[in-house]
């Protein structure tokens, strides 16, 4: 079993895996300016941190998703809005289960 922590939204965020038995750190991961670690989603071998901040092609605040594996913490791929924009804070809300993976981003206006 893990414990997850997960630092505040502010410029320098950091999100800890640790082991539940030994209490021992299994993964550890720390970004600069990208918000994060505010919102995890987790399942029984996954670990999505969500970093709303991010930058990507220059568009400030889109936002992304990272899927980790547990419990060796080894990233697995980046998640990131259908059509980015700039301002959308995607993964400003994640949540997970085995079959399902929800992520919110709270000014994305995409319609579908």
């Amino acid at each position: 079993m893990t414990v997850m922590l997960s630092g505040p939204p502010f410029w320098f965020a950091c999100s800890i895996i640790f082991d539940a038995a030994t209490l021992k750190t299994v993964f550890t991961k720390t970004t600069k300016g990208e918000w994060q670690g505010n919102t995890l989603g987790l399942t029984n071998d996954r670990l999505y941190i969500s970093a709303h901040g991010a930058k990507m092609k220059k568009l400030i605040h889109a936002g992304v998703v990272r899927a980790y594996s547990i419990p060796k913490g080894k990233l697995l791929g980046t998640i990131t809005a259908l059509q980015p924009k700039a301002l959308d804070y995607f993964g400003s809300s994640v949540d997970a289960s085995d079959s399902v993976l929800a992520i919110s981003g709270v000014f994305d206006e995409e319609r579908n």
